[in-house]
């Protein structure tokens, strides 16, 4: 797809892409198209050249120190939608072997399939009804470690007065201003403040050294994640002052694990099948 429309303009291809979403269940699913492997050419050097999972597994890419992060409550807007709308709660509770592949991406109405719905009714729900008091319901995140770069992971769970929390995107709100969310500017007096230098800190300093470490009131030092030691900086906010430190392990790692008997690996040959050849 990139090789189509590289000439053409940001807003036409965000605009066609808008025309041709097919939504199967509320806003499911999130990703409709997937990755196109470019033509030979002359015009410019390609970018993805190709399949993904051969590439990673030929060491074919750049190593380069990399930052991975989420926050405490990925996705809980959209989960939040569905519980408080009674259409969805019902279809969700009552149609679960349907959806389930819509939103998680795995196959469709198969054996596999409804065994895989059922495992996720029973982990995050206990088998129970959703109702509008159920608690969060999301996919945790999977990582893999494939560099031999360092790689940072850090978990943002800072809170003021939010209802629901960190959610997905709001710690870029930080790094990138946007008007239409956040009319205003956070003020050196205001709470967010010291939260927002530290996290663009974090990727200034990261740009420039490649040690993510933010800038602290302590001697705090970020310290990179492998698989033989995992470990990721979390970030949070204990009595009413910003509160960053190192942790072993992963964050939700009953969850990540859980995933990973779902979805083993994903560098399989079995990704393979979601990458598209440009046409």
């Amino acid at each position: 797809m990139f090789y189509e429309n590289k000439k053409q303009e940001t807003t036409e291809i965000a605009r066609a892409i808008c025309h041709t979403f097919v939504i199967e269940w509320a806003s499911d699913p999130a990703m409709v198209y997937g990755l196109a492997i470019e033509k030979e050419t002359s015009d410019g050097e390609r970018f993805l050249t190709g399949q993904p999972t051969e590439l990673i597994r030929a060491k074919k890419f750049h190593q380069v120190p990399t930052v991975l992060g989420i926050t405490g409550k990925e996705f809980q807007p959209r989960a939040d939608a569905i519980i408080k709308n009674d259409t969805l709660r019902y279809e969700l509770n009552h149609d679960f072997e349907r959806i389930g592949p819509i939103a998680f991406y795995y196959e469709k109405d198969s054996e596999k399939s409804k065994m895989i719905s059922s495992q996720i009714r029973k982990f995050y729900l206990k088998n129970r009804e959703i109702t509008k008091d159920s608690e969060e319901v999301g996919m945790s995140l999977k990582l893999k470690e494939a560099s031999k770069r360092r790689n940072m992971f850090y978990q943002n769970k800072k809170q003021e007065t939010t209802e629901i929390g960190v959610a997905h995107m709001d710690d870029l709100n930080y790094m990138f201003f946007l008007s239409k969310y956040f009319p205003k500017m956070f003020k050196p007096s205001e709470p967010e403040s010291e939260a927002v230098d530290a996290y663009t800190s974090i990727l200034a300093n990261m740009a420039k050294t490649g040690d993510p470490t933010p800038i602290t009131k302590s001697d705090f030092k970020w310290q990179p994640m492998t698989t033989q030691n995992l470990m990721y900086m979390d970030i949070d906010k204990i009595n009413n002052s910003l509160v960053v430190s190192m942790k072993h392990g992963l964050p939700y790692s009953e969850r990540m694990e859980f995933w990973e008997a779902i979805y083993p690996t994903f560098i399989t040959e079995d990704a393979n099948k979601t990458i598209q050849e440009s046409v």
